[in-house]
């Protein structure tokens, strides 16, 4: 099979996605209007993690778009391809900040703002380690309207005192990433921290929290 067979098989097999009410993923090689009125989200699938497919960006998708008010400030520990802090931004935020350990991922989530008319201004990528990384923290420790990580349980349990940080009283805390096995840990690491749990969603043996700061 030659590349160009290979670009063409590799790109059938990615679909446009209803997610949710709202939104529509759409591949960034395709060009139909979304139905129903939907939301948009135009994203390459071909790079960093997040497409909108795998059943922990999907069920954090779902809950942004509960949560997400004209006008907030968003906060996305872990954004991968930027798919959860772009799908906000078109939701109705007015900023994102974009935070991932992998120096690919700013590239990525910047190109994937870009092509879906996220204004410079609106989106911020910052890489790092969070757990650290001083300067880091610092440059993101105040008070965020909506706070989302899509991460891994291990990781949620660590930021988890300093998740409580970054956002205001009562803000939205959305995390994913976890294992079924992991959900009453990672429960009791966000209610050390006086998270309060608003809802749960379950998917095949993952597990997504909406909780309260």
């Amino acid at each position: 099979m030659d590349d160009a067979d290979w670009e063409n098989n590799w790109k059938a097999y990615y679909k446009p996605l209803r997610i949710g009410r709202r939104l529509y993923v759409l591949p960034c090689w395709l060009t139909e209007p979304a139905p129903d009125g939907r939301v948009t989200l135009r994203l390459d699938p071909g790079v960093a993690f997040g497409t909108g497919e795998h059943h922990t960006t999907r069920m954090c998708l779902e809950l942004l778009e509960q949560v997400v008010k004209p006008g907030d400030e968003m906060l996305d520990l872990g954004c991968g391809s930027g798919i959860l802090s772009v799908a906000s931004v078109l939701l109705g935020a007015s900023h994102a900040v974009a935070v991932d350990i992998d120096p690919v991922a700013e590239h990525v989530a910047l190109e994937n703002a870009a092509m879906n008319g996220v204004a410079p201004a609106q989106y911020d990528v910052l890489i790092g380690d969070l757990l650290s990384d001083e300067a880091l923290q610092n440059c993101i420790r105040r008070g965020y309207d909506v706070v989302v990580a899509n991460i891994v349980a291990g990781v949620i349990i660590a930021i988890a005192p300093f998740a409580k940080t970054c956002c205001k009283k009562g803000a939205p805390f959305i995390v994913s990433g976890i294992i079924d096995e992991r959900e009453d840990e990672v429960k009791a690491a966000l209610l050390k921290e006086d998270f309060s749990i608003e809802q749960i969603l379950r998917s095949e043996g993952w597990v997504a929290m909406l909780l309260r700061a």
